[in-house]
């Protein structure tokens, strides 16, 4: 039995996993992150349940999921190019005020009882604006607290592991919140949360920014991103992937929660213990994939990930008994996280710093962009078919997409490869 004990630590190096703790500037970062994000999904769970109970109509809790984040398809492209060119900083610490002032006007209609369903589509689109700078900010922003670039891939996942415990804490207390007191003491908390990321932002100490004397125009910064992602197949099928996986797995969030709240006619509560056990099995796949030294063996893992992903949503889908949701979204969570993390990990190891901002505002794209689009293709499945109809369609197509990404394994595998010159390319234990 101990020597079992020893063997499960041993395969998440625990010593290895926090390492890029010990700069200062991620640590805020990070302590920040905990806070700030856990509001973020505090927020997210709350405005699908409120829409869900001020409409009765998953289709419009669909399209309010699609409002919030088409602004980060809309305005991809546009916004890397700014986030390559300005202080990265310093926008952060604007978007997340802007999202703090979003947060507390729901508060606000919420306590008054004046949240109508267009009010809560108009802040929604407010959001997914200020979401489109913030989100390829604080993605290209790592590199510059975190300066040895043997600790990147760990921060990016710890980053990641942030996320993911937020996802676990944040819906699962939101839940309980929303049961007990009310929706509009969920924004009042996530509003207040966002005063932790500006201050941690004041307080590092980055290298000034220095603007670039000979940058180009903003269309002509769109065509050098395009240009670079275009001739560099590895990085067109990361984003394919990350894509995909968004477009058929995020929409969990509306899926699931049409399925507690119209199928199985349960509590808030419920809804927040599975979410929270997507985010625990997400958690556990951030903690694995950030005690690994190196992205090695990464694109033969993403096959599987994929995999347990679809078996997940899928197995979810034909279950009857609440009580069994809850262990069946571990896979879910662990599948969704693990592939995202993993792409991002990839990806921002494959690029070059003045690239970054561009190239991590199509990853941003395609993670949020997609997502909507997924959202409404489910929303209308869900109004003509059914709640089950659609989940089981999210799983049977994420099953379909693993299959089909098994042919471009050697290529990712190559390009990895590359980077670490000609030693073997390790697997996952």
């Amino acid at each position: 039995m101990r020597g079992a004990g020893l063997k499960f630590f041993n395969i998440f190096n625990i010593s290895e996993t926090f390492r890029s703790l010990r700069i200062r500037n991620f640590r805020l970062f990070m302590s920040s992150q905990v806070v700030s994000m856990t509001g973020i999904w505090v927020q997210r769970m709350t405005t699908v349940w409120l829409v869900l109970s001020v409409t009765d109509s998953p289709f419009l809790s669909s399209v309010n999921d699609f409002a919030s984040q088409f602004p980060v398809l809309v305005l991809g492209l546009f916004s890397g190019a700014v986030v390559d060119r300005i202080d990265k900083r310093r926008l952060i610490q604007v978007t997340q005020f802007m999202l703090m002032i979003l947060a507390l006007s729901m508060a606000v209609l919420t306590f008054t009882h004046k949240a109508t369903y267009l009010l809560i589509l108009l802040i929604s689109v407010c959001l997914g604006t200020v979401n489109a700078f913030d989100m390829p900010a604080r993605q290209a922003c790592i590199s510059l607290m975190v300066d040895r670039p043997d600790y990147l891939t760990n921060a990016i996942a710890l980053n990641s592991a942030v996320f993911n415990l937020s996802r676990v804490i944040g819906p699962t207390v939101a839940g309980f919140v929303v049961a007990a007191v009310g929706e509009g003491y969920c924004f009042l908390f996530t509003g207040l949360a966002f005063i932790a990321p500006i201050t941690a932002l004041h307080l590092m100490r980055l290298r000034p920014h220095i603007p670039d004397a000979e940058r180009p125009g903003v269309i002509t910064a769109i065509r050098e991103g395009l240009s670079y992602v275009k001739n560099n197949r590895h990085i067109k099928i990361t984003l394919l992937m990350v894509c995909t996986v968004s477009f058929f797995g995020m929409p969990i969030y509306v899926t699931f929660s049409a399925l507690v709240k119209m199928v199985l006619k349960a509590e808030a509560s419920l809804f927040g213990l599975i979410l929270g056990g997507v985010g625990l099995g997400a958690l556990v796949a951030t903690i694995r994939i950030a005690s690994l030294p190196n992205i090695k063996g990464f694109p033969r893992r993403l096959f599987w990930t994929l995999f347990c992903l679809g078996g997940g949503i899928t197995a979810v889908g034909v279950t009857k008994i609440p009580l069994l949701l809850v262990p069946m979204s571990l896979p879910v969570g662990w599948g969704l996280v693990y592939s995202m993390t993993g792409c991002n990990t990839m990806l921002q190891t494959f690029i070059s710093d003045k690239m970054r901002g561009r190239v991590m505002s199509l990853y941003t794209m395609a993670l949020s962009g997609a997502a909507p689009l997924g959202s409404l293709v489910t929303g209308v499945i869900m109004d003509k078919i059914g709640i089950v109809a659609a989940i089981l369609f999210q799983g049977i197509a994420c099953l379909i997409a693993a299959f089909m990404y098994m042919r471009y394994i050697n290529i990712l595998d190559n390009s990895v490869q590359s980077l670490y010159g000609d030693e073997t390319l390790l697997g996952d234990s």
